[in-house]
């Protein structure tokens, strides 16, 4: 079995109730079969209140305007603070810590839901890299394309390799990224994998870049999918609409003196140059693979870049409403979590999001 994990990984460590928000809402939080059967059991007022927190048809905890009915005053669990945290559900225990199965490899990252985890990733300066460990167990899955795979991981080492390097503009990246991707994905519409290699041995970055602020048009067509998502959390609900109201509703004019204003600044040009590096690797290295079960490897990398984009969109946007004041790493971490939290979270939004990504960047002729 292969273990891939980021480099940091096992640097990360909960705020708890320093955290700016809380893990326990906004989504089920299912239970395995393991603690139910524990906390069906457990004595005392604890266990009473634990089973009365239960929705035992649906496995998961009861949820009250918005959060776990098991959380006090100070948004904490009374599981974790009287029993410790290995009394947690799998669930609870682990997050934000994720992993990706896949035969014979196993892949752990951090989710970009967590504050913290965000944050932590939004401030590296350094590339984001990873590392694999391997034991002698192994496992089969049912009709698991070990060729595809194998294909995959080695594109999603190139993909990496084009977007972390420094000496072209993101755009510029991106594009070739997008572009590789696009090449990779008609060999596998085709069913001719063995060419796969070869397109990624051969390929060069390009040349050319795009003007953000020239997309003004085709970003406000776009802005249609954020009102299609089922909206988990009423903060996201409030951000989609101001937003649209801030940044979109006012004018093309407006919207250039906000770009100008936010992306003239050259120190925070920079910083924002790296939070878009980390972001794409960090999404490049969750999705990519993912393609292994449905052949959609171009839509996942188109989602990541949508994501990348609308992310600092929406930090435009929180730019807009304190200028003078506008912190960039707090503001980018708060947007990046509260974006994933909408999307990691919920099925229906990220296949909504992958399938409007790959469209909307076709259309625009990559």
């Amino acid at each position: 079995m292969v273990y891939r994990r980021s480099t940091d990984y096992e640097k990360f460590a909960c705020l708890a109730g320093k955290c700016p928000d809380t893990c326990c809402g906004g989504w089920n939080v299912g239970i395995e079969e393991e603690s139910l059967e524990w906390y069906a059991s457990m004595e005392g007022e604890l266990g009473k209140r634990i089973r009365s927190a239960i929705d035992w048809e649906e496995e998961c905890f009861i949820q009250k305007d918005g959060h776990c009915v098991l959380m006090d005053k100070e948004g904490l669990c009374p599981i974790h603070r009287e029993l410790g945290g290995d009394a947690l559900p799998d669930t609870c225990r682990e997050y934000p810590r994720h992993v990706e199965e896949y035969e014979n490899v196993r892949e752990y990252s951090l989710s970009l839901s967590c504050p913290e985890a965000a944050r932590m990733l939004l401030e590296k300066e350094e590339k984001m890299s990873f590392y694999e460990e391997e034991d002698e167990s192994g496992e089969e899955f049912e009709e698991f394309d070990q060729e595809l795979f194998g294909e995959l991981r080695k594109a999603r080492e190139v993909f990496l390799k084009i977007l972390q390097n420094r000496n072209v503009s993101v755009e510029t990246r991106i594009n070739t990224f997008l572009r590789l991707a696009s090449e990779l994905q008609n060999c596998v519409d085709e069913d001719k994998l063995e060419e796969m290699e070869a397109i990624l041995e051969n390929f060069r970055e390009a040349k050319r870049s795009i003007e953000g602020r020239a997309e003004y048009d085709g970003k406000r067509v776009d802005y249609a999918v954020f009102y299609e998502m089922d909206w988990l959390r009423p903060q996201w609900g409030e951000l989609v609409e101001d937003t649209w109201k801030g940044l979109f509703a006012k004018g093309e004019e407006e919207y250039g003196r906000l770009w100008e204003a936010f992306h003239g600044d050259k120190e925070r040009e920079a910083r924002l140059e790296l939070m878009r590096e980390q972001l794409l690797a960090a999404y490049v290295d969750l999705y990519v693979c993912g393609a292994v079960y449905d052949g959609e490897l171009f839509s996942k990398a188109a989602l990541a870049v949508f994501s990348t984009r609308w992310i600092e969109e929406f930090l435009l946007f929180r730019f807009s409403v304190s200028e003078k004041n506008f912190s960039l790493l707090e503001e980018a971490s708060v947007v990046t979590y509260r974006f994933a939290r909408e999307v990691e979270h919920s099925d229906n939004n990220l296949l909504l999001l992958e399938d409007w990504a790959k469209s909307r960047i076709m259309v625009q002729k990559i």
